[in-house]
Parts: structure tokens; sequence; C-alpha cells
């Protein structure tokens, strides 16, 4: 007997469209996640697979996030602002825009990590390393240029001095000439005569009153040496007068001896003439050296009041040299007190330069910053002024004191590479930690954030994730 047929009809269901493709699941979230890490969406597969470890791991991941972003949005917003200041620190109605442009920063940085974090590195394939591998190279470039603005501003200082030791430099070697020139005008003027500067009338009648006390002196030592020479002669004439007499006397009284009389009374007559004669010379010799006198006593008074016109005039003339050297001398002191000013100040201070003018401070750019510190690391000098001849380079070094190894190509006591490394591996390290997070998270946190763990565990965002990617295969 044939069965009957059940009349009921048969009610056919449509198929239903596949649910779209849904990167967080809105489910009933687990407790035991933390409601920063809902928040920020760390817990994109939801509960499953979420237990205790993966919460801890997921609340130390958001602190993770968050140190990066306040140490990102702090550190460009620094930037920023160094760069729309054009080389200083300042605060104004830019640094709001600085501020602004370092959050947006931040918030990218912020969403790379959150990504690099949650990439699934149990997925089939080299896509998953390629992709990881960009966003940790973007996590890397942008630890070390985030380094930067801190850098500047750990060592701005340092920056900042050796920045006013480049400009000390450049201004000794725009000054030296100007110096040079001034200090040689002084020595010259110093060594110049002050004679020159009296009026040839003084000076010819003090030449002449000195030309004839020199010749008046002379003279008179000349008449001074005759009469000594006519008074010694005359002395000579009368003891040989004495001896003669003595001698005519003698013969006269020896009856024996009449014949030799009349010859020696010739000899003695004949000796007093040559007497009398030394006698007059004599007087001639005292009327000479008199007359010298006289004529000495004249030359010595034309002398004495010529030499008092002349000292006069010489005092003044020695006056105006003093103050034309001082004078001059004083063109160079406003450089010479500009450049010790200038050694003394500090970066950004008032300073007056020799015109009168306050100091404009040359700005570094950020660049030049970058620079100077890389200088600053190798123990490098300070850099003196391209194309600078070694002679100015040597008088602008004695114009600034400075030391013989001036010129030197390194400097270790300005060494400030271990600084600067510390520096750099503290600011590269903070935004590098969401790829040492990646890489040290438990093996029960890689399973949360793996699509395959998660279909396996049932997570139907899972599953349909996993079914578009096998037909995209397909395809």
């Amino acid at each position: 007997m044939p069965k009957a047929i059940n009349s009921t009809p048969i009610q056919t269901t449509q198929p239903k469209s596949p649910p779209h493709l849904r990167l967080f699941v809105h489910q009933t979230r687990s407790r035991r996640s933390h409601l920063l890490a809902r928040l920020v969406r760390l817990d994109t597969w939801g509960h499953t697979l979420l237990g205790e470890r993966v919460a801890a791991e997921m609340a130390a991941a958001y602190l993770i996030l968050g140190v990066v972003f306040v140490f990102e949005a702090a550190a460009w917003s620094l930037l920023f602002n160094y760069v729309l200041h054009k080389g200083i620190f300042a605060f104004d109605a830019w640094t709001l825009a600085a501020i602004g442009l370092g959050l947006l920063w931040g918030c990218g940085i912020f969403a790379i990590d959150k990504g690099l974090i949650t990439t699934d590195l149990h997925r089939p394939g080299a896509a998953k390393w390629w992709a990881f591998a960009a966003r940790a190279l973007l996590v890397v470039v942008s630890a070390l240029i985030t380094a930067q603005p801190i850098e500047q501003l750990v060592f701005d200082a340092s920056i900042h001095e050796r920045l006013k030791e480049e400009i000390l430099r450049e201004e000794a070697v725009a000054q030296v000439s100007s110096v040079k020139a001034t200090l040689q005008a002084a020595q010259s003027t110093e060594q110049k005569s002050a004679e020159d500067n009296i009026p040839s009338i003084i000076k010819n009648r003090y030449d002449d009153a000195k030309a004839a006390r020199d010749a008046a002196l002379q003279r008179r030592e000349q008449a001074e040496r005759e009469f000594m020479s006519q008074q010694r002669h005359l002395e000579e004439a009368e003891r040989y007068r004495k001896y003669l007499q003595d001698k005519l006397d003698r013969l006269q009284a020896d009856p024996t001896a009449q014949d030799k009389v009349e010859a020696a009374r010739e000899q003695y007559e004949q000796h007093v003439r040559k007497v009398r004669a030394a006698k007059k010379n004599l007087g001639a010799a005292d009327d000479d050296r008199t007359l010298a006198l006289k004529a000495l006593d004249d030359a010595e008074r034309e002398f004495t009041e010529s030499s008092v016109t002349y000292t006069r005039e010489l005092n003044t003339a020695n006056g105006v040299k003093a103050a034309e050297t001082a004078r001059i001398r004083a063109e160079a002191k406003p450089m010479e007190k500009f450049i010790s000013d200038l050694r003394r100040a500090n970066y950004g201070d008032p300073v007056t330069t020799p015109s009168g003018e306050p100091l404009q401070w040359r700005r570094a750019d950020l660049i030049e910053r970058m620079h100077i510190l890389y200088q600053l690391t190798q123990g490098k000098p300070p850099r003196w002024p391209t194309n600078v001849e070694p002679s100015r380079k040597e008088e602008a070094i004695v114009l600034l004191r400075l030391p013989a190894s001036a010129t030197s190509e390194v400097d270790a006591n300005v060494s400030m590479f271990w600084p600067w490394l510390l520096v750099l591996l503290i600011a590269a390290a903070i935004p590098s930690l969401a790829i040492f997070f990646k890489f040290t998270m438990s093996e029960e946190m890689k399973n949360y954030y793996s699509v395959k763990c998660q279909a396996l565990a049932g997570n139907p965002d899972a599953v349909l994730h996993q079914n578009v990617w096998r037909e995209s295969a397909k395809n």
C-alpha cells in the first residue's frame, strides 16, 4: 500500500548572503580584557582565546602604546616647534600648531604600533613578513628621527656654545684686519720722532745754538791747552835763564875764565829775549782763553734759551704724539672689547658690536645643528670660516688669545660621543618598544592574534576570514 503523501507544503528558504567582512566582532566582551584595551580595540577577536595571561599582556601592550604615543607626540611637538621657530626653542602661537602636528604624528605612530602588535605571524606565506618588516622599518626610522629633537633638547647648551665659538671665529677673522691696521698705525706713531713736529725755526735755532756751544767749548779747551803749553814753556825758559844767570856769575867771579864771560853774557841776553817772547805769548794765550771763555758763556746762554724753547715745543709735540697714539689705540678698543664681550657671553646674550649696534646672533637651522652635534660627537674643534688664509687665522688666534692647538683637527676634551650615543639609544628605544613587545609576547598572545587559531577555536569572524582567503587563493 503506497504511503500517503504529506500535503504539507515545503518551505523554501532563500540563501543568505554572506556576512560583511568585519575586523572587529561586536560581541559581548569578556570582563577579563582591560577597559582601555577594549577602548583602543586591542581585543580584535573579542573574548575568544582571551585568557588571563592574554588580558594582562594586552594591558601591558596598551601601556606601551600609551608611552610611545606620549613620547612621540612630545618629541615631534618639540621638533615641529623648533622647525617653525627657525632654530630656537620658543613658545607662542606657533607652538599650538607644533603641538597639533605632534599629536597627529603620535596618532599615526600609535596606529602603526597597534597594527604591528596585532599582526598575525601564523598567517601562511611570506606576505605577512613583508608587511611586518615594512611596519618595523617604519617604526625604526621613526625612532631614529624622533631621537633628533631629544638630542637637540639635551645638547642644546653644548650646541649653542659651539655655535658661539664659531661665530666668535667669524667675527675675529672679520675684525682682525681692522685691529691689525689700527695697532700698526699706533705703533708707527709711537716710533715716529716727536722732533718732526717741532717748528723748523725753533729746531734750527736750537741746532745752531748747540753747534755754537760745542764750537765755543772746543775753542775754550784749545785755548786752555795753549795757555797751559805757553805757561810750561815760560817756566822752562825761566829755569834755564836762572841756570845761565848762575853760570854767568861764576864766570865773572873766576879770574881765569874772563875769556868766556862775553860768550856767556851773550847767551844769557839771547835767552832773556826768549823769556820775554814766552811771557808775551803767555799773555796772548791768556787773552785768547779769556775771549774763549766769554764766547762759551755767550754760547751757553744762547743754548740755554733755545733749549728752553725747544724743550717746551718737544713736550708739546710729545703730548700731541701721545694723544694721537691714544686716539688710534682707542679705535681698536671697541673691536677688542667686542671680541672679549662676545667670548664671555652666552649664546643669545646682548652684545654690542664696534659700530654700536646689537649683535644679531646667527641662527642655525636643524641641519646645521645636527652637523654641529656630529662635530661634537667626533671631538672636532669649532670650525673656522671657509677660504680663510692661514696668516689671517693665526692673527685671529692671537687676537682671541687662543691656545696653539686651536687649529687642531681633533679636540678630545670636547668629545661627546658616549653621552650622545646614550641619549640616542634611549630616545630610539622608547619608540621601538612595540617591536620588542611583539617578539617577546607569549604564545597565548600570538595565538589570540592568529586567524588560524581563532578559526579553530570557533570564532565566526576568523572562519569568515579564512574562507575569504581561500576564495581569493582559488581565484
